[in-house]
């Protein structure tokens, strides 16, 4: 790690209240708005930074403020601000990154969806470019400076080119939950679960069924396998991602792990042999996401292979839709 890389991630982003930040995010404002832009203290200040679903966000160093944020509850990120000594070192990105992933988590924990845009400044547009956004539309003037309305688009290349081949350590069902929902969803044709019991509190969540059943209704060749280590727990019961595969059976496919088999500690589910989502001990919640994994996909793929051709089965008492 370079050591400008090394002092982005020192950094942090901390979400903070109006009212009680107001002096220091009216200072970064002031200094790169009012006063390095010339922007009026009419049009800067209003009523909507007060607002309670109005989410305001400082990056910090160890010692300074060097950067905020807002986001509307309408989901327009805006008054974005980096103090001038610290543009172009990768900072700026940084807070934009924190800002999305923040925003990913709450609409998987809320069930919201919400289209997440902004008003870039056009000489800002190839910064807002590298975070995945897309320009749009006529270009106008706010706050007498020329803009364009630009969004951000979540689909497999954003979530590729947003976290790379980054190890994200996940501790959480809601964690583990949202990054199979993002990469079940934004996946095109497979995907393949290996786990211990199909635990519901995970793999029944309604945000994860949605993802697999979308991913499932996306083409004739979208091809879904779930290969189980023991099926006792579900069986009879209404399972919502058993009763999805029991309606979808020519794209869903559940097999059971034969007994004689050896049990795993570990789980996974690969989409497009690409993305991993990987489980170190499925009962403790504990493993990652890597959203660029080919070379590993590939070896759990070999491996799930032949689990699935030569050491599973298929249990009846699956195929029986439970009222």
């Amino acid at each position: 790690m370079t050591e400008a890389s090394s002092a982005i991630e020192s950094t942090s982003v901390a979400v903070v209240n109006w009212d009680e930040a107001k002096p220091i995010l009216s200072h970064v404002r002031r200094t790169v708005f009012i006063e390095e832009q010339r922007v009026s203290e009419a049009e800067e200040w209003g009523e909507r930074d007060a607002r309670d679903d109005t989410t305001h966000f400082l990056l910090k160093t160890a010692n300074h403020t060097i950067g905020a944020a807002r986001m509307l509850a309408n989901g327009q990120i805006g008054r974005m601000a980096i103090l001038k000594e610290y543009r172009g070192k990768g900072y700026g990105l940084r807070l934009l990154k924190d800002i999305i992933e923040r925003t990913l988590a709450t609409q998987y924990k809320t069930g919201d969806a919400l289209d997440i845009f902004l008003h870039a400044q056009t000489q800002a547009i190839p910064f807002y470019e590298k975070g995945g956004f897309k320009a749009s539309g006529e270009q106008f003037i706010d706050a007498g400076i020329p803009h364009k309305a630009m969004g951000l688009v979540v689909d497999r290349t954003f979530l590729e080119t947003h976290y790379g081949d980054s190890v994200l350590r996940l501790s959480s069902a809601d964690e583990f939950g949202q990054h199979l929902s993002q990469a079940a969803s934004n996946a095109s044709r497979t995907l393949q679960i290996f786990c211990r019991h199909l635990n519901p509190t995970l793999w029944g969540s309604h945000s994860v069924v949605n993802a697999i059943s979308a991913l499932a209704r996306r083409s004739r060749n979208s091809k879904v396998h779930i290969l189980i280590q023991d099926s006792s727990a579900i069986i009879g019961t209404s399972h919502p991602l058993i009763t999805l595969t029991q309606r979808m059976n020519s794209r869903m496919t559940i097999r059971v792990l034969d007994k004689e088999t050896t049990t795993q500690e570990h789980a996974y589910a690969i989409t497009d042999q690409r993305q991993l989502l990987f489980f170190n001990n499925e009962e403790d919640l504990s493993g990652f996401m890597n959203y660029c994994a080919p070379g590993e996909c590939r070896t759990l793929m070999d491996e799930f292979e032949r689990m699935w051709r030569y050491s599973s089965h298929t249990d009846p008492n699956l195929a029986q839709i439970h009222i």
